[in-house]
C-alpha cells in the first residue's frame, strides 16, 4: 500500500517539480503554477522521509526470494555476460506527449510493483531480496534532434543500454531515457532485469503505464486496483508449496519416465569448432510467420485437439531433428505460471522452465505429434520442477556445454499493441536485441494481430547468421506445409 510519501514523489513527478537535499534541507525547484501551498505544506510535513529517499533510501521490507529469482540470480554469477537477462525495449511516442505526465506515469509504476524496487543479498548460503523505499523519479529529456538520423541515434542508444549488465545486489530498478527524435516524436529506451518480469509482466506494466498517463493528463480517477500482489507473498506460497513431500516425489517420478532414454544436447551441424567455454556473445535474426500460415496452424491445432503452441513447438522439433540426425531431442519451454487468479496483476518473472521430448517426423505427421506435444506439456506443467533437478534424468551427451542448449518460446501472453493506448499520442513498442544469446539456440514467437512475429537468438560462437536465417525459412516454409496437411487430414 503506497504512503503519502510515495503518493508525493508521484506527484511531484507529474508536475516536473525536482526535489534535491542541501544538508537537512530540502530544495525544490519547478514549474510556478505546480508550487502551490498545499504541496508547500506537504513538503515541510514529509521532509524528514522525503531526505532518507533522496539520499540512499532504505530497505522497506524483506524476505526469502521466488524460485525464479533464484535461477537467474545463479544464471546471473555464471554466465560470461550477464546483460543477456536483460529485458530491453524501445517505445516510440507520435503526438503531443506530456512528458511530466510520463514521469509521473513511470514513477507510479515503480511504487505500485515492488519488483521494480528491489535488490538483492547474500544471507549465507541463500538469497534474500531486499524491497526499496520509492526514490524520486528522473527522466530528463535528451535531444536528439539535431542529429543527421535522430531516428538511428535513437536505436543505438538503445543498444547500448540493451548492453549494459544490472547489478542484483545494487537493484533492478528499470533503466530509463527518454529522447527527443523530432518536434512530435519522443523514444523511450525501458530496459528491465528477468528477474523482475516476463511476457506477462510487460503487458501488463505496459497497460498500467497508460492507465496511470491517462490518469494524470485527463484528471480523472485511475481505474487500477489498489490491492496489487508482490513478490514477496509470490515467494512465501512457493515456498509452502515446495514444502509439500507428495508434491516433490511425484514430480520427481514423473520426469524420471518422461525423459528415460532421452539424451541431453544436441547434434546440430556448426558452421565454427565448439570452444572450450561459449563467450556468451550472440545475436538475433527477427522474422513473420504469415497469417496465411498461422491460420493454418490455428486450423491443425482444432482439428487435433491442441494449442497453436503445440503446432509450432512440434514443427520445431520436427525441423532440430532433420538437423541434428537425432530421432528426438530435449528442449526447453517457459511456463508462465499465473495458476492463481491473485497472481494475474503480479509484476514478476513466474516463468518456469520445463522440458519438451520434441520428435522426428513428416510433414504429416504434424497433427499427431503437436497432440501429444500439447498433452506432454500439460502433464508437465502439473508436476514443475527446476531444471536443475530435471537435468540428471537425462542421457549424458558431452558434445554441448549445457544439457538443454536449445529452447522455444510461445508468448502468447506478450502483448506490445494496443495496451498502451495514450490520449493524443501514438505509441509503438519494439524490443531491442542485444549482442549476447542466453541459449546456444532459441525461437520465439509471439502472436501479433494476424501474424506470429518470430525471433531466433543464437550463439555466435557456433553459427553465422546467414545459416540461422536459412533455418529459419525452412522452419516456416514446414511450418506453413506441415500445418496445412494436418488441418485437411
Amino acid at each position: 500500500m503506497a504512503d503519502r510519501t510515495d503518493e508525493l514523489l508521484v506527484r511531484l513527478a507529474g508536475s516536473d517539480v525536482r526535489l534535491s537535499p542541501d544538508g537537512q534541507r530540502l530544495r525544490y525547484d519547478g514549474p510556478a503554477a505546480a508550487v502551490t501551498p498545499q504541496l508547500l505544506a506537504a513538503l515541510r510535513e514529509l521532509k524528514s522521509e522525503l531526505l532518507v529517499r533522496l539520499g540512499t533510501g532504505r530497505v522497506v521490507r524483506s524476505g526469502p526470494v521466488t524460485r525464479e529469482q533464484r535461477r537467474y540470480l545463479a544464471v546471473h554469477e555464471k554466465v560470461p555476460l550477464p546483460q543477456v537477462l536483460n529485458v530491453p525495449f524501445r517505445v516510440g511516442f507520435e503526438g503531443a506527449l506530456d512528458v511530466c505526465a510520463l514521469r509521473g506515469a513511470l514513477a507510479g509504476l515503480v511504487l505500485r510493483h515492488e519488483s521494480l524496487r528491489t535488490r538483492y543479498r547474500r544471507d549465507g548460503a541463500q538469497w534474500q531480496q531486499e524491497v526499496m523505499s520509492s526514490r524520486p523519479l528522473l527522466l530528463p529529456v535528451e535531444d536528439l534532434t539535431e542529429e543527421d538520423d535522430p531516428e538511428g541515434a535513437a536505436r543505438r542508444i538503445a543498444e547500448k543500454e540493451a548492453a549494459v549488465a544490472f547489478d542484483p545486489c545494487v537493484g533492478t530498478a528499470p533503466r530509463l531515457r527518454l529522447l527527443r527524435t523530432g518536434p512530435r516524436a519522443w523514444t523511450l529506451v525501458l530496459v528491465l532485469h528477468h528477474s523482475a518480469c516476463d511476457g506477462w509482466s510487460v503487458s501488463l506494466l505496459l497497460s498500467e503505464l497508460a492507465a496511470l498517463y491517462t490518469a494524470i493528463v485527463t484528471g480523472r480517477p485511475l481505474d487500477l486496483d489498489s490491492r496489487v500482489p508482490q513478490t514477496l507473498e509470490y515467494a512465501l506460497w512457493q515456498q509452502d508449496r515446495a514444502a509439500d513431500p507428495a508434491y516433490g516425489a511425484r514430480s520427481r517420478a514423473y520426469w524420471a519416465g518422461t525423459l528415460r532414454g532421452l539424451r541431453a544436447g544436441h547434434a546440430l551441424p556448426l558452421d565454427r569448432p565448439r570452444p572450450k567455454r561459449l563467450s556468451g556473445r550472440g545475436a538475433t535474426e527477427f522474422f513473420t510467420v504469415p497469417a496465411g500460415t498461422r491460420q493454418a496452424v490455428e486450423a491443425c491445432a482444432a482439428r487435433h485437439g491442441t494449442t497453436g503452441f503445440a503446432v509450432c513447438a512440434a514443427a520445431f522439433g520436427m525441423l532440430m531433428c532433420k538437423l541434428s540426425g537425432r530421432p528426438e531431442l530435449p528442449v526447453v519451454a517457459p511456463y508462465a505460471n499465473r495458476e492463481r487468479r491473485e497472481l494475474e496483476a503480479l509484476a514478476a518473472c513466474t516463468a518456469t522452465p520445463f522440458v519438451l521430448r520434441l520428435t522426428a517426423g513428416d510433414d504429416a505427421d504434424l497433427g499427431v505429434l503437436a497432440a501429444r506435444t500439447g498433452l506432454g506439456a500439460l502433464e508437465s506443467i502439473e508436476r514443475l520442477l527446476p531444471v536443475s533437478d530435471v537435468e540428471p534424468y537425462l542421457a549424458p551427451d558431452t558434445s554441448t556445454g549445457a544439457a538443454l542448449p536449445i529452447s522455444f518460446h510461445f508468448q502468447n501472453s506478450l502483448d506490445l499493441g494496443p495496451g498502451l493506448a495514450l490520449p493524443d499520442v501514438t505509441a509503438a513498442v519494439t524490443p531491442v536485441a542485444g549482442a549476447a544469446s542466453r541459449d546456444e539456440l532459441g525461437l520465439g514467437l509471439i502472436p501479433v494481430g494476424d501474424v506470429l512475429s518470430g525471433y531466433a537468438e543464437f550463439s555466435t560462437d557456433l553459427w553465422d547468421a546467414a545459416t540461422v536465417r536459412g533455418w529459419i525459412r525452412d522452419y516456416v516454409a514446414l511450418l506453413h506445409r506441415a500445418a496445412g496437411l494436418g488441418a485437411a487430414s
